[in-house]
């Protein structure tokens, strides 16, 4: 027994010591950490917000240049459909 007495003193005075150390070490005030945390949060915000506009124009313009070339190729796609229906209609068996 005494040696798991000696363990829980040992714990709460090292606990107790830790606190204490913790309370004069700190680099700011509890009001400036909170601060800080409250800061960090609105630049990681807008910097979030900024990279979700970057990809929005990014994707847009992607698409875009996809629609463009569909409509560019549209064209010689249905020639391609109409000269395979007209080959179809004309063979025997063809699906």
């Amino acid at each position: 027994m005494s040696d798991s007495g000696d363990f829980f003193s040992g714990l709460l005075i090292g606990g107790i010591l830790g606190f204490a150390a913790g309370i004069l070490l700190a680099p700011a005030s509890g009001d400036e950490t909170r601060e800080n945390i409250a800061k960090k949060g609105r630049e990681l915000a807008g910097e979030a917000r900024e990279k979700k506009d970057e990809l929005g124009n990014t994707i847009r313009a992607r698409t875009g240049e996809v629609f463009r070339k569909l409509r560019e190729k549209l064209p010689k796609t249905r020639e391609i459909t109409q000269v395979l229906d007209e080959v179809a209609s004309e063979t025997p068996g063809a699906v």
